[in-house]
């Protein structure tokens, strides 16, 4: 039985969601489902993070939904602080 992740992504189509797509490409040995948390309706974060065995949050000011929760947490955030700024 393959293991769940759920993305915790912003809006669909943007970049949160492209990025966890493009991820989610390369990690075929897994569930994955996305939830979009902006206007989401109230109870739906909580259902699919129940249902998760792994957790993937794309923006640290998510993490405030998953404080009740004891599933494994990750944060992906931007690479942006590692490019070469000449």
């Amino acid at each position: 039985m393959k293991k769940t992740v759920v993305w915790l992504c912003d809006v669909e189509g943007w970049a949160y969601d492209g990025r966890a797509t493009q991820l989610i490409a390369q990690l075929k040995d897994y569930d994955h489902k996305k939830i979009y948390v902006v206007g989401r309706k109230p109870g739906i974060v909580e259902a699919a993070i129940k249902e998760a065995d792994i957790i993937v949050c794309m923006y640290v000011q998510y993490m405030e939904l998953l404080r009740k929760f004891n599933n494994v947490v990750t944060l992906i955030g931007g690479m942006r602080p590692f490019e070469n700024r000449t």
